[in-house]
């Protein structure tokens, strides 16, 4: 308020004749009120699809990750709020010490993209493509949700070669929108 108070007494004392310098105080008021009047405007849809009625209807509320995890991260969290199961990332107010986005093996390859693929050689045994699925299903991550538009972009050929070697029977749930695959459960479960 001061440095606008400064600023339009500069721009008065710039200006030669008198009778425009209340011109100018009321054209900056008439700005001044155009930039804060609040008028609520909508960003984005706050529609869901139909498969987060699949998702809600399901019984175990067990985890649900959505993919392409960089794309889908910062909607989780709204998403979750209405199928009420817990999403892995989102925007959370801690961050833990492990890493388990990049960690965890099946969820990393996922969220990440790497390896290539999961048959790839490693020093690791077992390896990722024999843990992956027990991973997801150790750590209750029963839902892999797949935005189709995140998709149509091409830059996530990756990803949907990782879920063709995970999931080879294909998505448990699919319409124009969203794929959802399912993660078998253990032999524990």
């Amino acid at each position: 308020s001061v440095l606008s108070a400064y600023g339009t007494a500069y721009l008065a004392s710039r200006i030669n004749r008198p009778r425009l310098q209340p011109a100018l105080v009321v054209g900056l008021l008439a700005l001044t009120v155009a930039e804060l009047f609040g008028i609520p405007r909508a960003l984005s849809s706050t529609a869901l699809g139909p498969g987060y009625d699949f998702i809600r209807a399901q019984a175990p509320v067990e985890g649900v990750m959505e993919l392409p995890y960089e794309v889908m991260q910062p909607r989780a969290g709204f998403d979750g709020t209405y199928h009420e199961k817990p999403v892995l990332g989102g925007y959370t107010s801690r961050h833990f010490p492990y890493p388990f986005i990049e960690g965890a093996p099946g969820v990393a390859q996922l969220a990440v993209g790497y390896p290539e693929t999961l048959s790839a050689p490693d020093i690791i045994t077992p390896s990722i493509e024999q843990t992956a699925l027990a991973s997801l299903d150790y750590y209750g991550v029963r839902y892999v949700v797949v935005d189709k538009t995140g998709l149509a972009t091409g830059r996530f050929g990756r990803l949907v070669s990782l879920l063709d070697e995970l999931f080879p029977g294909g998505p448990e749930y699919e319409d124009d929108q969203m794929m959802v695959y399912l993660t078998p459960r253990g032999p524990a479960h």
